[in-house]
């Protein structure tokens, strides 16, 4: 008797099973990889010397992941929407709840999250009209955000080559 059977693993599309090429986790992101050295016993501080950059720069890298990877799911969330897809289904889709889903779609939150990237835009069109620019103690003020929003998109600049 023959039988076919689909080889592949649930949620992740493709022929063959996760981790099972030659680079196993090939298209493992950031994220996991910080997150698997974590669960591998290394502290922040040995995860970003291995790395040979600052803890700082480390968070910032990590901050900067994160807003990517949720932009990628509120993208490819509202195309579901688009295509008609209820919130439920989304989330069976995406693996997460109905209420991750929600707020993926909420405007408002995706205004927020977006606030990184344009203040980065902003300090990219400042700093290309005048040549430098000041990022010292206050501009996250005058700009009406956190220091902490500020420092993560000054290493978004500096990743393009900007520097501080």
């Amino acid at each position: 008797m023959k039988v076919i059977k689909h080889y592949g693993t649930p949620r992740r599309s493709g022929r063959y099973p996760w981790g099972s090429g030659k680079d196993g986790h090939q298209r493992d992101n950031f994220l996991n990889y910080i997150n698997d050295l974590k669960k591998g016993g290394l502290s922040e501080t040995e995860i970003a010397k291995g790395l040979g950059i600052t803890t700082t720069q480390l968070r910032a890298r990590r901050s900067i992941a994160r807003t990517e990877k949720r932009a990628a799911d509120a993208a490819f969330a509202l195309r579901l929407k688009d295509k008609g897809y209820s919130n439920v289904a989304i989330g069976e889709r995406m693996g997460l709840n109905e209420s991750s889903v929600r707020s993926l779609l909420d405007p408002a939150l995706r205004e927020r999250a977006s606030i990184t990237a344009t203040t980065s835009l902003v300090l990219k069109d400042s700093v290309d009209k005048k040549g430098f620019i000041d990022v010292g103690s206050g501009v996250e003020t005058h700009l009406g955000i956190s220091r902490t929003k500020l420092n993560t998109a000054i290493a978004m600049l500096e990743e393009e080559g900007y520097t501080l």
